[in-house]
Protein backbone atom coordinates (compact mmCIF):
# COMPACT_ATOMS: atom_id res chain seq x y z
CA UNK A 1 0.00 0.00 0.00
CA UNK A 2 1.49 3.21 -1.15
CA UNK A 3 2.22 5.75 1.81
CA UNK A 4 0.57 9.04 1.78
CA UNK A 5 3.71 11.27 0.96
CA UNK A 6 3.18 8.82 -2.25
CA UNK A 7 0.21 9.85 -3.37
CA UNK A 8 0.48 13.55 -2.83
CA UNK A 9 3.42 13.67 -5.22
CA UNK A 10 1.29 11.69 -7.46
CA UNK A 11 -1.38 14.19 -7.32
CA UNK A 12 1.66 17.40 -7.31
CA UNK A 13 2.68 15.61 -10.70
CA UNK A 14 -0.59 15.18 -12.62
CA UNK A 15 -1.48 18.40 -11.22
CA UNK A 16 1.65 20.28 -13.29
CA UNK A 17 0.83 18.06 -16.42
CA UNK A 18 -2.95 19.80 -16.25
CA UNK A 19 -1.51 23.26 -15.76
CA UNK A 20 0.88 23.03 -18.52
CA UNK A 21 -1.84 21.82 -20.96
CA UNK A 22 -4.22 24.06 -20.22
CA UNK A 23 -1.56 26.61 -20.30
CA UNK A 24 -0.80 25.36 -23.78
CA UNK A 25 -4.14 25.44 -25.11
CA UNK A 26 -4.85 28.99 -23.79
CA UNK A 27 -1.65 30.14 -25.64
CA UNK A 28 -2.40 28.88 -29.03
CA UNK A 29 -6.17 30.25 -28.66
CA UNK A 30 -4.39 33.71 -27.93
CA UNK A 31 -2.32 33.46 -30.82
CA UNK A 32 -5.08 31.99 -33.04
CA UNK A 33 -7.73 34.86 -31.99
CA UNK A 34 -5.05 37.75 -32.46
CA UNK A 35 -4.17 36.59 -35.56
CA UNK A 36 -8.42 36.72 -36.50
CA UNK A 37 -8.25 40.24 -34.67
CA UNK A 38 -5.77 41.30 -37.47
CA UNK A 39 -7.43 39.91 -40.27
CA UNK A 40 -10.45 42.22 -39.55
CA UNK A 41 -8.82 44.98 -38.78
CA UNK A 42 -7.13 44.51 -42.16
CA UNK A 43 -10.57 43.79 -43.45
CA UNK A 44 -12.05 47.13 -41.98
CA UNK A 45 -8.56 49.31 -43.17
CA UNK A 46 -9.06 47.85 -46.86
CA UNK A 47 -13.03 48.28 -46.46
CA UNK A 48 -14.24 51.06 -49.32
CA UNK A 49 -15.67 53.98 -48.15
CA UNK A 50 -19.45 54.45 -48.45
CA UNK A 51 -20.88 57.68 -49.88
CA UNK A 52 -22.35 58.66 -46.32
CA UNK A 53 -18.52 58.26 -45.32
CA UNK A 54 -17.37 60.20 -48.10
CA UNK A 55 -19.75 62.81 -47.41
CA UNK A 56 -19.14 62.98 -43.56
CA UNK A 57 -15.53 63.40 -44.50
CA UNK A 58 -15.54 66.68 -47.08
CA UNK A 59 -18.19 68.22 -44.54
CA UNK A 60 -16.15 68.19 -41.48
CA UNK A 61 -12.94 69.18 -44.01
CA UNK A 62 -14.96 71.92 -45.50
CA UNK A 63 -16.09 73.50 -42.12
CA UNK A 64 -12.23 73.06 -40.53
CA UNK A 65 -11.32 74.99 -43.79
CA UNK A 66 -14.16 77.63 -42.58
CA UNK A 67 -13.01 77.93 -39.21
CA UNK A 68 -9.75 78.41 -40.68
CA UNK A 69 -11.06 81.24 -42.95
CA UNK A 70 -12.62 83.21 -39.97
CA UNK A 71 -9.22 83.38 -38.22
CA UNK A 72 -7.59 84.26 -40.95
CA UNK A 73 -9.71 86.72 -42.14
CA UNK A 74 -10.31 88.09 -38.51
CA UNK A 75 -6.81 89.33 -38.43
CA UNK A 76 -7.42 91.71 -41.63
CA UNK A 77 -10.42 93.40 -40.43
CA UNK A 78 -12.41 90.91 -42.40
CA UNK A 79 -10.88 91.32 -46.14
CA UNK A 80 -9.69 88.58 -47.84
CA UNK A 81 -7.81 91.25 -50.16
CA UNK A 82 -7.15 94.07 -48.48
CA UNK A 83 -8.21 97.90 -49.34
CA UNK A 84 -5.40 100.14 -50.74
CA UNK A 85 -5.98 101.84 -47.02
CA UNK A 86 -4.62 99.35 -45.14
CA UNK A 87 -1.90 99.35 -42.52
CA UNK A 88 1.20 96.90 -42.81
CA UNK A 89 4.14 96.49 -40.65
CA UNK A 90 6.24 93.30 -39.67
CA UNK A 91 3.57 90.53 -39.63
CA UNK A 92 0.57 92.77 -39.30
CA UNK A 93 -1.72 93.58 -42.39
CA UNK A 94 -5.16 95.34 -41.57
CA UNK A 95 -7.35 97.50 -42.80
CA UNK A 96 -7.97 101.25 -41.51
CA UNK A 97 -11.67 101.61 -40.64
CA UNK A 98 -11.26 104.66 -39.56
CA UNK A 99 -9.04 107.23 -41.37
CA UNK A 100 -7.85 111.21 -40.44
CA UNK A 101 -11.42 112.33 -40.57
CA UNK A 102 -13.81 109.46 -42.35
CA UNK A 103 -14.73 106.00 -41.11
CA UNK A 104 -13.88 103.11 -43.12
CA UNK A 105 -15.87 99.76 -42.14
CA UNK A 106 -16.95 97.82 -44.67
CA UNK A 107 -20.76 96.90 -44.72
CA UNK A 108 -20.74 93.14 -43.54
CA UNK A 109 -21.43 91.40 -46.65
CA UNK A 110 -17.20 92.34 -47.73
CA UNK A 111 -16.87 89.79 -44.52
CA UNK A 112 -19.33 87.46 -45.59
CA UNK A 113 -17.93 87.06 -49.23
CA UNK A 114 -14.12 87.00 -47.98
CA UNK A 115 -14.98 84.07 -46.13
CA UNK A 116 -16.34 82.23 -48.92
CA UNK A 117 -13.57 83.63 -51.21
CA UNK A 118 -11.31 81.65 -48.94
CA UNK A 119 -12.67 78.50 -49.20
CA UNK A 120 -13.15 79.01 -53.32
CA UNK A 121 -9.48 79.52 -53.12
CA UNK A 122 -8.38 77.04 -50.80
CA UNK A 123 -11.36 74.06 -51.23
CA UNK A 124 -9.58 71.94 -53.35
CA UNK A 125 -7.55 70.63 -50.56
CA UNK A 126 -10.45 68.82 -49.11
CA UNK A 127 -11.48 66.80 -52.41
CA UNK A 128 -7.75 66.23 -53.38
CA UNK A 129 -7.52 64.73 -49.69
CA UNK A 130 -10.19 62.55 -50.28
CA UNK A 131 -9.13 61.09 -53.41
CA UNK A 132 -6.05 59.98 -51.28
CA UNK A 133 -7.73 58.06 -49.34
CA UNK A 134 -9.83 56.30 -51.75
CA UNK A 135 -6.87 55.13 -53.45
CA UNK A 136 -9.86 52.20 -54.87
CA UNK A 137 -11.18 54.76 -56.55
CA UNK A 138 -10.98 58.45 -58.11
CA UNK A 139 -13.14 61.86 -57.31
CA UNK A 140 -14.19 64.33 -59.74
CA UNK A 141 -15.29 67.61 -59.07
CA UNK A 142 -15.79 71.22 -59.25
CA UNK A 143 -16.36 73.59 -56.77
CA UNK A 144 -18.99 75.99 -58.18
CA UNK A 145 -19.98 78.25 -55.76
CA UNK A 146 -19.46 79.19 -51.94
CA UNK A 147 -21.93 81.28 -50.13
CA UNK A 148 -21.99 82.91 -46.18
CA UNK A 149 -24.27 84.66 -43.89
CA UNK A 150 -22.87 86.22 -40.81
CA UNK A 151 -25.35 86.05 -38.11
CA UNK A 152 -25.80 86.76 -34.33
CA UNK A 153 -25.75 83.34 -34.02
CA UNK A 154 -22.91 81.98 -35.89
CA UNK A 155 -21.95 81.69 -39.63
CA UNK A 156 -23.28 79.51 -42.29
CA UNK A 157 -21.28 78.64 -45.29
CA UNK A 158 -22.83 76.77 -48.41
CA UNK A 159 -20.80 74.84 -50.63
CA UNK A 160 -22.27 74.00 -53.77
CA UNK A 161 -19.51 71.62 -55.60
CA UNK A 162 -20.74 68.82 -57.68
CA UNK A 163 -18.62 65.77 -56.81
CA UNK A 164 -18.66 62.10 -58.10
CA UNK A 165 -16.68 59.71 -55.58
CA UNK A 166 -16.16 56.40 -57.71
CA UNK A 167 -16.64 53.37 -54.87
CA UNK A 168 -15.19 50.78 -57.18
CA UNK A 169 -18.60 49.37 -59.12
CA UNK A 170 -20.50 52.00 -57.96
CA UNK A 171 -20.74 55.85 -58.36
CA UNK A 172 -21.85 58.81 -55.81
CA UNK A 173 -22.77 61.80 -56.29
CA UNK A 174 -22.78 64.52 -53.97
CA UNK A 175 -23.88 68.42 -54.30
CA UNK A 176 -23.97 70.34 -51.79
CA UNK A 177 -22.51 70.74 -47.75
CA UNK A 178 -24.05 73.12 -45.66
CA UNK A 179 -21.96 73.94 -42.78
CA UNK A 180 -22.61 75.83 -39.85
CA UNK A 181 -20.19 77.15 -37.14
CA UNK A 182 -20.04 78.98 -33.68
CA UNK A 183 -18.55 82.19 -33.88
CA UNK A 184 -18.89 85.86 -32.60
CA UNK A 185 -18.20 87.46 -35.87
CA UNK A 186 -21.87 89.31 -35.70
CA UNK A 187 -20.75 90.90 -32.29
CA UNK A 188 -17.24 91.82 -33.95
CA UNK A 189 -18.63 93.86 -36.63
CA UNK A 190 -21.29 95.59 -34.15
CA UNK A 191 -18.63 96.76 -31.89
CA UNK A 192 -16.33 98.18 -34.43
CA UNK A 193 -19.05 99.81 -35.92
CA UNK A 194 -19.91 101.47 -32.21
CA UNK A 195 -16.27 102.18 -31.97
CA UNK A 196 -16.20 103.87 -35.53
CA UNK A 197 -18.84 105.79 -35.14
CA UNK A 198 -18.02 106.85 -31.67
CA UNK A 199 -14.14 107.86 -33.31
CA UNK A 200 -16.39 109.83 -36.51
CA UNK A 201 -18.23 112.46 -33.51
CA UNK A 202 -15.13 113.24 -32.02
CA UNK A 203 -11.89 112.73 -34.70
CA UNK A 204 -9.13 113.73 -32.84
CA UNK A 205 -9.36 111.80 -29.90
CA UNK A 206 -10.09 108.15 -28.59
CA UNK A 207 -13.06 107.59 -26.12
CA UNK A 208 -11.53 104.85 -24.19
CA UNK A 209 -14.34 105.09 -21.46
CA UNK A 210 -16.78 103.94 -24.31
CA UNK A 211 -14.28 101.29 -25.32
CA UNK A 212 -14.07 100.07 -22.00
CA UNK A 213 -17.89 100.19 -20.73
CA UNK A 214 -19.00 99.07 -24.44
CA UNK A 215 -16.18 95.96 -24.39
CA UNK A 216 -17.33 94.95 -20.72
CA UNK A 217 -20.77 94.35 -21.36
CA UNK A 218 -19.70 92.39 -24.72
CA UNK A 219 -17.33 90.39 -22.68
CA UNK A 220 -14.90 91.67 -25.12
CA UNK A 221 -11.12 92.76 -24.15
CA UNK A 222 -9.36 95.92 -26.45
CA UNK A 223 -5.66 96.35 -26.77
CA UNK A 224 -4.80 99.57 -28.32
CA UNK A 225 -1.32 100.00 -29.75
CA UNK A 226 0.75 103.18 -31.24
CA UNK A 227 2.40 102.18 -34.32
CA UNK A 228 3.45 105.91 -34.65
CA UNK A 229 2.47 108.57 -37.56
CA UNK A 230 -0.83 108.60 -36.07
CA UNK A 231 -1.64 105.35 -36.44
CA UNK A 232 -3.26 102.96 -33.68
CA UNK A 233 -3.70 99.10 -34.17
CA UNK A 234 -7.09 97.65 -32.12
CA UNK A 235 -7.16 94.57 -31.40
CA UNK A 236 -10.67 93.01 -29.53
CA UNK A 237 -10.60 89.59 -28.17
CA UNK A 238 -12.39 87.25 -26.13
CA UNK A 239 -11.94 83.85 -24.67
CA UNK A 240 -13.51 80.48 -25.52
CA UNK A 241 -13.06 77.97 -22.74
CA UNK A 242 -13.60 75.61 -25.76
CA UNK A 243 -11.47 77.20 -28.65
CA UNK A 244 -9.30 79.95 -26.85
CA UNK A 245 -8.91 82.98 -27.87
CA UNK A 246 -10.08 85.05 -30.55
CA UNK A 247 -8.99 88.79 -32.17
CA UNK A 248 -10.31 90.97 -34.37
CA UNK A 249 -8.00 93.61 -35.63
CA UNK A 250 -8.17 96.50 -37.63
CA UNK A 251 -6.46 100.10 -37.61
CA UNK A 252 -7.16 103.67 -37.33
CA UNK A 253 -5.04 106.92 -38.69
CA UNK A 254 -5.64 110.05 -36.91
CA UNK A 255 -4.73 113.40 -38.66
CA UNK A 256 -1.42 114.50 -37.17
CA UNK A 257 -1.91 118.12 -35.48
CA UNK A 258 0.52 120.58 -35.37
CA UNK A 259 0.83 124.14 -35.10
CA UNK A 260 1.90 124.66 -38.78
CA UNK A 261 -1.79 122.88 -39.56
CA UNK A 262 -4.60 123.21 -36.95
CA UNK A 263 -7.99 121.20 -36.80
CA UNK A 264 -9.71 124.25 -37.75
CA UNK A 265 -12.76 121.88 -38.00
CA UNK A 266 -12.27 120.82 -34.35
CA UNK A 267 -14.31 122.01 -31.52
CA UNK A 268 -13.35 125.14 -30.05
CA UNK A 269 -12.32 124.44 -26.48
CA UNK A 270 -9.91 122.02 -28.67
CA UNK A 271 -9.10 124.72 -30.90
CA UNK A 272 -7.98 127.08 -28.19
CA UNK A 273 -6.00 124.36 -25.93
CA UNK A 274 -3.86 123.87 -29.22
CA UNK A 275 -3.03 127.45 -29.94
CA UNK A 276 -2.45 128.18 -26.18
CA UNK A 277 0.12 125.32 -26.42
CA UNK A 278 1.54 126.81 -29.91
CA UNK A 279 1.87 130.34 -28.67
CA UNK A 280 3.88 128.98 -25.38
CA UNK A 281 5.73 126.79 -27.00
CA UNK A 282 6.52 129.61 -30.11
CA UNK A 283 7.47 132.04 -27.41
CA UNK A 284 9.81 129.36 -24.94
CA UNK A 285 11.68 128.80 -28.84
CA UNK A 286 13.19 132.28 -28.75
CA UNK A 287 14.50 131.81 -25.24
CA UNK A 288 12.34 135.12 -24.29
CA UNK A 289 9.95 135.80 -20.94
CA UNK A 290 7.23 138.17 -20.58
CA UNK A 291 7.00 139.17 -16.80
CA UNK A 292 4.80 142.62 -16.07
CA UNK A 293 6.23 143.64 -13.07
CA UNK A 294 3.43 147.04 -12.42
CA UNK A 295 0.95 148.71 -14.55
CA UNK A 296 0.06 152.27 -14.87
CA UNK A 297 -2.66 153.48 -16.96
CA UNK A 298 -1.97 156.56 -18.95
CA UNK A 299 -4.64 158.87 -19.22
CA UNK A 300 -4.63 161.44 -22.20
CA UNK A 301 -7.25 164.11 -22.62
Amino acid sequence: MPSKRGQIGLFLILGFVVFVAFGFIYYVYGISKKDNVKVEAGKTAMAPFSAENSNNFLVFCLKDLASEAIDYLSMRGGYFTLPKKSYSGGIINTPFYFYEDAGLLPNIEVWENSISQYINTYGDKCFEELKNITEYGDVSYELENTSTKILGIGVFVNVRAPAKIFLGPTTSELSRFDLELNSRLYDFYAFSDYLIKKQIEDKYSICLSCIVNSGTEMNFSVDIENAGDGVHLFSIQYNDSLKGMHKFMFASKFREISCASLPIDAEENLLDRIVDYCAKAKIESYNYSLSVKETRALWVF
